[in-house]
């Protein structure tokens, strides 16, 4: 009966119209009616598929048979696990654990499980009445996603590198695109208490002209220059990812110049942790290198397992997050990284390619910066492909597919002639292996007369024609 019943089932593409129906009842006499070893699935079942398939709640196999204190994302704000009525440093450590998570979240763990652990961003329309918090919050979500769209986008990534998979978080919202002028807004509220606080004429005007940050005014211009640190890093680190974005590389200049201020941001963001740690009253100094916040306080309003249930058709992967330091260094090389590729010229040959992908290699970049450089070559390659008029491949990617070509030649001949080195030839495969040796030999000469011919026709192209002034 089970049987008959399984092969009733066939599998069709979910869409908008697809009906949803209950198994409950056919799983129900199915479990009656299977045998100990039996089970059932589709035509194309592999073995493959048997040896990665997940043992449903099995808490070993299931992350979403993983205990966690909430069971929704409004269970958690209801409990007051994310108040939006923050003091200063609370918001502070706020911003700090989020910049560790998004570092984390870089280095090849899931959304999930590092940027969206921040409760706040689950719910960020209620963030609306802190301005600070909804500000900084909206353009870090903003960020994630011009992240994950640009390395998507250059495909040179596997799944260990960096997890793209959103599990259906909000990603995007209304209102994304005025991120820049909400923080703009706040930068300038901020940067206005920081004049009158350096200012020892107007500073006992403070409360009266502006709205104090936190109570204490002999700490104003502390809590002033940390807060700007921190929107004026993320203003610049998005202004340099949408700039990169540009095609043709019209943008690499201004990217430039948003790196720099970046990098000066992020220096000023490590001075903060003295001011911070100072006035914390539960820092420890043992504590510090594995704190996620500069102040060596927990950030409120992040829980690690809100969202485990998304997290179903995947094992349980344990995350640990990347100290506040680790996060700094990580995004201060990201920046360095991402600067070198400013670098790149914008019409290079072939031969300046590679040596420049070669020169970039040396830095050890991360995943993030290599995507970049990806799309930027890529983006070369169509307005070479426009250029030449071949409306399809262009002149540098056919040369690019050359070069690997050879390259695979040339290891291929050295790794027959290695048989030779290392015995492990018998001589009736003599003749197999010298048949072998002069095709790669050949397609070799075949490729360097093309590279020659190539090389020939850029240099007729860029002779200037000759005008006989007596029109002979």
């Amino acid at each position: 009966m089970a049987e008959q019943e399984a092969n009733c089932l066939t599998a069709f593409p979910a869409g908008e119209q697809t009906v949803w129906a209950d198994v409950s009842p056919f799983l129900g006499t199915v479990c009656r009616e299977l045998e100990v070893g039996e089970l059932i699935h589709g035509e194309n079942f592999n073995l493959f598929e048997a040896m990665s398939a997940l043992e449903i709640m099995d808490p070993k196999m299931d992350s979403g048979m993983t205990s966690c204190g909430y069971n929704s994302v409004e269970e958690a704000i209801g409990s007051g696990a994310a108040p939006i009525k923050l003091h200063l440093l609370q918001t502070i450590d706020v911003m700090d654990h989020l910049l560790a998570c998004e570092a984390t979240w870089h280095k090849g763990h899931s959304l999930a499980q590092t940027v969206f652990t921040c409760l706040y961003l689950l719910n960020l329309e209620r963030t609306s009445p802190n301005s600070l918090l909804h500000a900084y919050c909206k353009v870090t979500r903003v960020t994630c996603n011009l992240i994950r769209s640009f390395v998507s986008q250059s495909r040179t990534h596997e799944e260990e590198d960096f997890f793209t998979m959103a599990f259906g978080l909000p990603l995007k919202g209304e209102g994304d695109d005025k991120c820049l002028s909400i923080l703009n807004a706040v930068d300038e509220t901020v940067a206005r208490q920081l004049r009158a606080c350096k200012n020892s004429v107007t500073r006992k005007k403070i409360a009266d002209d502006y709205e104090s940050l936190q109570p204490d005014p002999d700490l104003e211009e502390g809590y002033c220059k940390a807060v700007l640190s921190r929107l004026r890093f993320r203003k610049s680190f998005y202004h340099a990812l949408t700039y990169m974005g540009k095609p043709q590389g019209r943008g690499l200049e201004m990217a430039h110049k948003h790196i720099v201020s970046g990098l000066s941001e992020l220096a000023r963001i490590r001075e903060s942790s003295d001011f911070l740690s100072s006035i914390s009253s539960r820092a420890c100094k043992g504590e510090f290198d594995d704190r996620t916040t500069a102040s060596g306080q927990e950030a409120v309003g992040f829980d690690a397992s809100i969202n485990s249930r998304l997290l179903s058709p995947t094992p349980p992967r344990s995350i640990n997050i990347l100290s506040w330091k680790m996060a700094i260094d990580y995004f201060e090389k990201l920046l360095q990284d991402l600067d070198r590729i400013c670098l790149l010229p914008l019409n290079p040959t072939i031969e300046e390619a590679l040596q420049f992908a070669v020169d970039f290699q040396k830095s050890q970049p991360d995943l993030v910066s290599r995507s970049q450089l990806q799309v930027e070559m890529t983006c070369n390659n169509q307005q070479n492909g426009t250029s030449s008029g071949s409306g399809g491949e262009g002149l540098w990617m056919r040369q690019m597919k050359s070069w690997a070509e050879e390259q695979t030649c040339w290891i291929a001949c050295r790794f027959l002639m290695l048989g030779f080195e290392l015995e492990l030839y018998s001589p009736s495969e003599y003749c197999m292996i010298y048949w072998y040796v002069e095709h790669v030999l050949m397609t070799l000469f075949h490729y360097k007369v093309f590279k020659e011919r190539s090389a020939t026709e850029n240099e007729h192209e860029r002779m200037p024609l000759s005008v006989d002034p007596l029109g002979s």
